[in-house]
């Protein structure tokens, strides 16, 4: 029989499946709409659960978070239901299901059918820049939980939709009680009694994350896993060390994906090892979900499909499903670049040669970051990887696409012009939009760069093309 609510504006909203579940309550889609509902659990003990959720709605309708993908509050449910009706997006599911593989399939193909490591790198990347960018603006999430995240359905897809907006809240207020769903709540939360914050929401999207990444929870381990419910309720207060820890192995675990630390890249092992080891107990020991997005962005975009299973690798390194390898591998390195010191370029200008000006070399500071380009599938480098402070991370700069060969095809389709210089300088191509070149790569000299600017001398950002020989090792 078709379940049916009312919203206080005296509209039917039959409703279709469920989306997900939080701590407070459960969300199904509206059928046939882009409309969700949340409907909260009532505590008997409190009459005036109606009104404070009411008054948290209007709080988060004045909150700024109109350009972050976070489903606004807009009416709510009429009684006897308390919860409210808030904005879907299209071919979403929840996060749950890219978490553990259902039972009757294997773990493994189940797991790169789904969108394999990259897109879960993507994904989860997406959800910790929109906490990060929460946080910047004052506020904490303070649920974040599988059950309350949904991403694309199709599996080339990574977006995501936050469905939790009604437990928002500005950091410094204390009044606040804290709301977290089981197996993801901060130590200090479930223990302590303590108050959300944006190290709350580090650590439960920390949680998330393992748990997404490995398909493993990483505090229940074997024995707890086969164990009666007391013990994984000690998990989820944190009694037990997590399964990786470097030094108390009593809560190993076998479940999950086999090798879970050659399948990420050395920072984002030791952001989970920081979290669940010195942050468990002490806050602010914790990587940030800034950090934990800047790494899962870097980790993700060096990654390259497998032409040798449906698997994903690390750029220059085999395959950890297959064990295959390429050969060589197309690579992009991110430079800033600081400038010419004042000194070289005064005495360039004083010298009325243009072509001297031109050639005065400023500061190529590394900036830590790879970005592999698959064999056959162009690479979009956004504003994240060419501005020094991107407004819009995700807005299309310039792709790079490669067959395979020395030759790779540059197109601009940003909004301004770019610079293509061969890595002796003698070579400038300026790329208007719309505009695209192809280079040749050769060992025996400098790689070429390409300057998200139409200025060579001032500061911007860089990368550069290498070819660069697989060591045929996993990691």
């Amino acid at each position: 029989m078709e379940q049916t609510v009312r919203d206080a504006r005296g509209r039917s909203l039959p409703l279709a499946e469920r989306l997900g579940h939080g701590a407070e309550g459960v969300v199904n889609r509206v059928k046939d709409s882009r409309l969700a509902v949340k409907r909260l659990f009532r505590r008997d003990a409190d009459p005036g659960q109606a009104t404070a959720l009411e008054s948290r709605l209007r709080a988060v309708a004045r909150m700024p978070i109109e350009d972050l993908p976070i489903a606004r509050p807009m009416v709510m449910l009429a009684e006897p239901d308390l919860g409210f009706v808030m904005e879907l997006v299209d071919d979403m599911v929840p996060l749950e299901r890219q978490m553990l593989a259902p039972y009757e399939v294997e773990l493994v193909p189940w797991y790169l059918a789904t969108g394999g490591l990259r897109r879960r790198l993507r994904i989860l990347a997406r959800i910790a820049t929109t906490l990060a960018t929460l946080h910047t603006r004052g506020m904490a999430y303070g649920d974040p939980s599988p059950g309350n995240v949904l991403v694309s359905e199709p599996t080339d897809q990574d977006q995501i939709w936050l469905v939790d907006p009604d437990n928002l809240a500005v950091e410094s207020d204390g009044s606040r009680p804290a709301v977290y769903t089981p197996g993801y709540g901060a130590p200090e939360l479930v223990n302590r009694g303590g108050r959300i914050s944006t190290l709350s929401d580090a650590f439960a999207f920390a949680v998330m994350a393992h748990h997404t990444l490995f398909a493993v929870h990483p505090f229940i381990g074997d024995e707890i896993e086969e164990g009666p419910v007391e013990w994984e309720e000690a998990a989820h207060a944190y009694r037990v060390p997590w399964i990786d820890h470097a030094e108390d192995h009593s809560n190993v675990s076998t479940g999950g994906l086999p090798g879970r630390n050659r399948l990420v890249t050395r920072t984002v092992t030791r952001y989970f090892r920081s979290t669940f080891e010195e942050g468990l107990l002490e806050p602010r020991r914790r990587p940030s979900c800034a950090d934990w997005a800047m790494a899962l962005w870097q980790a993700g975009d060096a990654m390259i499909a497998c032409g040798s299973c449906p698997g994903q690798r690390f750029a220059t390194r085999a395959c950890p499903w297959c064990g295959a390898s390429s050969g060589s591998d197309l690579v992009c390195r991110i430079w800033l670049h600081a400038g010419p010191d004042v000194f070289s370029l005064d005495r360039a200008e004083r010298s009325g040669d243009p072509d001297r000006v031109v050639g005065v070399r400023g500061w190529d500071i590394p900036a830590g970051e790879l970005v592999a380009i698959d064999r056959g599938r162009p690479f979009v480098l956004t504003g994240r990887h060419g501005e020094i402070r991107p407004a819009a991370p995700d807005r299309p700069l310039s792709t790079v696409s490669w067959d395979g060969d020395n030759r790779i095809q540059v197109r601009n389709v940003g909004a301004r012009p770019v610079l293509l210089v061969s890595g002796d300088r003698n070579v400038q191509r300026r790329l208007w939009p719309e505009q695209d070149a192809e280079v040749e790569l050769r060992p025996e000299v400098p790689p070429w760069r390409l300057c998200f600017t139409s200025d060579p001398l001032s500061p911007h950002r860089q990368v550069t093309f290498d070819l660069i020989e697989s060591t045929g090792t996993v990691r």
